[in-house]
C-alpha cells in the first residue's frame, strides 16, 4: 500500500487510500506523559505504548465524558474508556509509522521555528522563561511537538490530493432537500400470525410431525423464556447524591434517610416512598419496582434486595444514583419450564408463523397484480385481509430510515428514481420478512438557487464525510497487517 501511496500522490487513487488519515490526526492531542516507566500496555510493530500513556489518554477521555454528561463514568464505563484509550493510541502509532514510511520528516529547523512562534509575544519577542516552564512541566514537549508537525505535514499531503467535485456536492444537497411522500402497503407475516388461530387438533397433529423444530425453538428461547431466574418484588426510597457532592450534602442526605428508616418501623413504607423518594419512575407507585431479577439492578442494590428477608427494611444502600432504603415484599424462586409443559404452546406459534408466511406470500402476489393500477379491487383485497395503505409523510429523498417501513437500502435506491410520471416500482420489496409495496404520492424538488448558496459550506462537509468513510477501511487494513501485542488485561493480541 505504501508503494501505491508514493506513486499516486497526484492521482485520484490517493483519495481512497489516504483520505481517512486526516480525521484521526486532527483529533489527536499531545500524549502528555513521560517515557514508559510504568510498564508496557502494548507493542505496535515493536514500538511500545506505556501504561502511563494509556492512563493519560484515558483521563483525557474521562474529562471529556464528564464535560459532556456532567457526571463521572461508572466503573464499567471507565473500563470501556481505558480500552478505547489504548485502541486510539494503537491507531495513532500505526498511522504515525505509515507517515514516516511515506518519507515525511520534520527537521530541527522546522521544530525550532514552531517553538519560537508559539512562545513569542505579539511583538515577536521570544519568551525564554515561558518555554523553560513548559518543558519542566511537560518534559516530552519537543518530542510531541515534532510529532504534531509531522502530522501536519501528512495532513497537507492528504489535503493536496483530495478533491470533491461540485457534482458530488449538488447530488448530496439534492438528496437532502428533495422531499417525497410515499404511499405503502406492508404485508408482514408477524401481524398475520397474530390473527391465525389453529385448532387444538391441528396443533397436536403438527407437533407430532415437527418435534425437532419445537426442540430447536425451545433451546433458542430457553434463557429468555424458560429458564426463569429468582426474582424479588421490592419497594425502595431513593435520595439522590452525586459522587462530586461535598461531604456536607452527603451527610445531610444520610441523616434524612436514617430518619425515614426510623419512621418506616411504624409507618407505611409505600406512603413514605410517595413522600420522600426521588425516583420519578416508582414514587407514584409507593416505590414499587415490580418483580426483577438480579441482573436488572445496580449490583449493590441487587446484593441487598436478594438477601433481605421479606418484609424487612434494609439499612442504607449506596449506588451510583444515591442512597436507597429497600423493602422486599415477595420472592419468586428460580425455576425451569420443561419442554413438555410448553411443547404445544411453541407448536401453536410455529404453526401460526408457517401459515402466516404462506398467506403473506399469496397475498403479496395478489396485491402485486393490482398495485400498479390500484382501484376498488385492490381496496377490497386490502380490507379483506385487514391490511391498510399508509403514507410516510414528506421525508428527505436521502433518508435511509423510512417511517413505518424501516431500513431498506434496495427500496431507498428505488425511491430515488420515482417521479410523478413513473410513480410505482415494478415489484414489491422484502424488508425483513415483510413484503412492501410503495407508490410515489408527492415529490417536492428544491430550489436550484438555494442549493447553490449552500454549496460552498457543504463542500467542506462532504470532504470530511469522505475522509471519515475511508478512515475505518484504512485503519482496518493497518490493524490486520500489524503485529500488535497487548498486555492481557487490555484484550487479545493481533
Amino acid at each position: 500500500m505504501l508503494e501505491v501511496l508514493r506513486k499516486s500522490k497526484n492521482s485520484s487513487a490517493i483519495v481512497v487510500i489516504v483520505g481517512a488519515i486526516v480525521v484521526t490526526f486532527i483529533f489527536w492531542g499531545s500524549s502528555r506523559g513521560g517515557a514508559p516507566t510504568a510498564g508496557i500496555a502494548a507493542r505496535v510493530n515493536g514500538k511500545p505504548i506505556s501504561i502511563q500513556q494509556v492512563g493519560f489518554e484515558a483521563r483525557r477521555q474521562i474529562d471529556q465524558y464528564r464535560a459532556r454528561t456532567g457526571k463521572r463514568p461508572s466503573d464499567i464505563e471507565e473500563q470501556a474508556i481505558q480500552q478505547k484509550a489504548l485502541q486510539s493510541l494503537i491507531d495513532r502509532e500505526l498511522l504515525k509509522q505509515q507517515a514516516k514510511a511515506l518519507g515525511l520528516r520534520v527537521s530541527d529547523y522546522e521544530l525550532k521555528r514552531s517553538i519560537i512562534r508559539q512562545f513569542s509575544d505579539e511583538n515577536g519577542k521570544f519568551n525564554k522563561e515561558a518555554y523553560k516552564r513548559q518543558t519542566r512541566f511537560y518534559p516530552n514537549y519537543e518530542r510531541d511537538e515534532r510529532e504534531r508537525l509531522l502530522i501536519a505535514k501528512l495532513d497537507d499531503f492528504i489535503e493536496s490530493s483530495l478533491s470533491v467535485s461540485d457534482a458530488e456536492v449538488m447530488d448530496m444537497l439534492s438528496g437532502r432537500n428533495t422531499r417525497v411522500n410515499l404511499e405503502y402497503v406492508k404485508v408482514d407475516p408477524r401481524l398475520l400470525a397474530s390473527r391465525i388461530k389453529p385448532s387444538d387438533d391441528e396443533v397436536e397433529a403438527w407437533a407430532g410431525e415437527h418435534e425437532a423444530e419445537i426442540k430447536a425453538k425451545y433451546d433458542e428461547d430457553f434463557d429468555r423464556l424458560y429458564n426463569i431466574p429468582k426474582k424479588v418484588r421490592a419497594r425502595h426510597i431513593l435520595m439522590k447524591v452525586d459522587d462530586d457532592d461535598p461531604e456536607t450534602v452527603v451527610s445531610e442526605v444520610r441523616r434524612r434517610m436514617e430518619e425515614v428508616k426510623k419512621r418506616a418501623e411504624t409507618e407505611s413504607f409505600a406512603d413514605l416512598a410517595r413522600q420522600f423518594s426521588e425516583d420519578p419512575g416508582s414514587t407514584s407507585r409507593g416505590g414499587d419496582l415490580g418483580f426483577f431479577d438480579e441482573k436488572r439492578m445496580d449490583p449493590a442494590f441487587s446484593k441487598v434486595a436478594f438477601s433481605l428477608p421479606v418484609g424487612q427494611v434494609s439499612d442504607l444502600v449506596k449506588t451510583k444514583f444515591g442512597y436507597h432504603l429497600i423493602k422486599v415484599e415477595e420472592v419468586q424462586d428460580a425455576r425451569i419450564r420443561p419442554l413438555e409443559d410448553v411443547r404445544l404452546d411453541i407448536a401453536r406459534k410455529l404453526l401460526a408463523r408457517e401459515r402466516a408466511r404462506s398467506e403473506a406470500d399469496a397475498l403479496a402476489k395478489r396485491i402485486e397484480a393490482l398495485w400498479a393500477t390500484s382501484g376498488d379491487e385492490l381496496d377490497a383485497l386490502l380490507k379483506e385481509h385487514h391490511v391498510s395503505a399508509r403514507t410516510t409523510g414528506l421525508i428527505p429523498l436521502s433518508s435511509d430510515m423510512l417511517p413505518g417501513i424501516g431500513q431498506a437500502p434496495e427500496l431507498v435506491e428505488a425511491v430515488k428514481a420515482l417521479h410523478p410520471e413513473d410513480p410505482t416500482p415494478s415489484k414489491p420489496f422484502k424488508v425483513g420478512e415483510a413484503f412492501v409495496f410503495i407508490r410515489l404520492k408527492e415529490r417536492q424538488e428544491p430550489d436550484p438557487a438555494e442549493l447553490e448558496k449552500q454549496k460552498a459550506t457543504w463542500k467542506a462537509i462532504v470532504l470530511m464525510q469522505k475522509k471519515n468513510a475511508f478512515l475505518q477501511s484504512w485503519l482496518n487494513e493497518l490493524r490486520a497487517d500489524a503485529e500488535i501485542q497487548r498486555q492481557a488485561r487490555f484484550g487479545p493480541n493481533s
